[in-house]
């Protein structure tokens, strides 16, 4: 068994949930965008949001104000590391409510449950090969 397995899944930064009457009240990405920044536990600046996500500031920029001449789009594979820059998952409690649904948050113990099944399914298979 890895012993770095748990104190991995112990380093992942908390997300927080934002109140689900905050983001029924946002009509667009943009709004949803908006209550993350503002609810954010970090205080990070546009620039150093742009780094983290990889992208040019001007295009950060055009994410957040969507102009109606030049719009630009979230990434769709940036918003985890979005959500962890902030410390709050606004905009995907934004986009699952959009279909109905609510996120819940996996707990410790079923990471730890996952992972221990996947070390087992690991060892059956060594143990077969």
């Amino acid at each position: 068994m890895n012993p770095n397995l748990f104190s991995s899944l112990s380093a992942v930064p908390g997300i927080d949930l934002v109140a689900d009457e905050l983001i029924q009240h946002c009509p667009t990405f943009v709004q949803a965008l908006g209550v993350a920044r503002a609810l954010s536990r970090k205080s990070i600046s546009d620039g150093d949001l742009a780094d983290t996500l990889g992208m040019q500031a001007s295009v950060w920029s055009r994410i957040q104000r969507k102009p109606v001449n030049s719009p630009a789009y979230m990434p769709e594979d940036k918003l985890p590391d979005l959500c962890k820059a902030l410390g709050n998952a606004a905009v995907l409690q934004w986009l699952a409510a959009r279909l109905g649904f609510r996120l819940v948050p996996i707990t410790d113990t079923d990471r730890k449950r996952a992972a221990l099944l996947q070390q087992l399914a690991q060892l059956e298979q060594t143990s077969c090969a």
